[in-house]
């Protein structure tokens, strides 16, 4: 059986994250409106996010995010090729040259504590 806790993220954010059985899909927005369910999916407001920065995907990939205005709706790993505008990418502003498009790693206006490349 899966089950949800909540996870601080990076900043101290609050995700709520799937705990068992092989889980690993984070769901944004959390509260009461929002969490886990079946099978890894998001509930209510939760979105899917599968990781913050390249580090979190296989080796190659790139963290991307797909977004309705300045709302993020699923964030997950991805080759660059196929992370295009008006996708975007998630980084790491710890890490030497963290966007692979040669932008510059800044704060995400959400979600909250991610860090996106522009």
């Amino acid at each position: 059986m899966r089950a949800c806790s909540s996870a601080r993220g990076k900043a101290g954010g609050t995700a709520w994250r799937e705990t068992a059985e092989g889980g690993g899909a984070s769901c944004g927005g959390g509260g009461s409106t929002g969490g886990c369910g079946k099978g890894a999916r998001c509930v209510g407001t939760g979105i899917p996010y599968s990781c913050d920065d390249a580090k979190d995907c296989t080796a190659g990939l790139v963290c991307c995010g797909t977004f309705t205005g300045a709302t993020p709706n699923n964030i997950f790993c991805s080759s660059a090729g196929q992370c295009t505008a008006p996708k975007a990418y998630f980084c790491d502003p710890n890490i030497p040259n963290p966007c692979p498009n040669g932008g510059t790693c800044t704060p995400a206006a959400a979600p909250s504590g991610y860090f996106r490349c522009f």
